[in-house]
């Protein structure tokens, strides 16, 4: 038989009711979904649509924000910027669910932009959320309120726990919209538990790999069901390879190649697009000097601890990059350079803004 002709006769039995039954007998689940065509895909929003990343300049360098289905993974190294990205998107959600409701003249249900955060890594900072969320809308003294109660905050002690969350707990809140719809999923970080609970021992290995997939396959299947991305932070490690050439004012060399994302291929295969965060090293500071004329200088208090508009005269200034490493849509290399400041993240230009090296 032909290849041909064995698609067209599955493609056949698959629509006749009376095939379904011998194919679960048989164990074939041949056809789980409905065959489809690359029009429906191209029509389907949840396959085209980008979740703003609540900065113009984001946005624009990276095609209108991050892709808005399947996993997205933000890489990077401690204090680059991971979670306090993960913060913005929680605030852009709700502002985004409000401009829906406003912009449908009112004629829906209000339904909060809802957000589901597992946190590995401990508790969420509230308060910065909350500092956040008031600086995003300053003349909306409830809005701070509203992200804070939108956010739905898990917490997983050990890799097992991130499993049930994932299986158990997370497809039963996805399935209530009584207090609205869930329209992200937050994972901060996928990598911290693995990498304190596995070996490099060949056995730990292949059971870390087993539960890499099983959570991967899980968060795939939530997407396509409930139409939602799920943002995941990752860890990285050193990238050997590279040798003298991750040298740099930037944190593995101006394209970040000193790192690579953790967790292996194993999770490599399993992403649907990769971003790489990196921030300028405390010895090669950008020069208020040499700013942008619409970047303030009061914008890059930033200390090496992550923490906002730091005490002190001699506290660090930080400059960071957003590169984008893996899509399906998007040209690679695409990259922004951001700073973190009390509103949030705010990018100050794109991949040809020239830097100034100190000295």
């Amino acid at each position: 038989m032909s290849t041909a002709t064995t698609t067209t006769t599955l493609l056949r039995n698959n629509n006749n009711p009376d095939h379904h039954e011998t194919g679960a007998v048989a164990g074939l689940d041949l056809f789980p979904r409905p065959p489809r065509t690359a029009y429906d895909l191209y029509r389907d929003q949840s396959h085209t649509r980008r979740v703003s990343l609540g900065c113009p300049v984001l946005d624009a360098t990276f095609g209108g924000g991050l892709p808005g289905h399947g996993i997205v993974d933000i890489s990077g190294m401690a204090g680059a910027g991971k979670t306090q990205l993960m913060l913005q998107l929680l605030v852009q959600q709700v502002k985004d669910a409000e401009s829906e409701w406003r912009n449908a003249n009112y004629s829906t249900p209000f339904v909060a932009g809802r957000s589901f955060y597992l946190s590995t890594e401990g508790p969420l900072p509230a308060k910065r959320l909350a500092d956040m969320a008031a600086a995003a809308c300053p003349g909306d003294s409830g809005f701070a309120q509203r992200v804070l109660e939108s956010v739905i905050i898990v917490e997983a002690k050990n890799v097992e726990d991130q499993l049930y969350l994932l299986t158990t707990q997370l497809p039963s809140l996805l399935a209530d919209s009584s207090l609205g719809k869930i329209r992200l999923c937050v994972i901060d970080s996928m990598s911290a538990l693995f990498r304190g609970e596995f070996s490099l021992s060949k056995g730990d290995t292949l059971e870390r790999a087993k539960m890499i997939f099983a959570m991967a396959k899980q968060m795939k299947t939530l997407s396509d069901k409930f139409k939602i991305p799920f943002v995941v932070t990752n860890q990285v490690t050193a990238d050997f390879q590279v040798g003298q050439a991750g040298q740099g004012g930037w944190e593995g060399g101006m394209e970040g190649g000193g790192v690579q994302p953790a967790l292996g291929l194993s999770w490599s295969n399993c992403v649907h697009s990769r971003y790489l965060l990196t921030r300028r090293d405390k010895n090669n500071v950008w020069p208020v000097a040499s700013l942008p004329p619409s970047l303030p200088h009061s914008a890059i208090t930033m200390e090496e601890t992550g923490g906002i508009n730091g005490s002190g005269s001699n506290s660090s200034q930080w400059v960071r990059q957003m590169r984008l490493l893996l899509s399906p849509s998007l040209p690679r290399d695409l990259s922004c350079q951001f700073v973190v400041e009390t509103a949030g993240v705010r990018g100050v230009g794109g991949r040809g803004v020239a830097l100034e090296e100190e000295g």
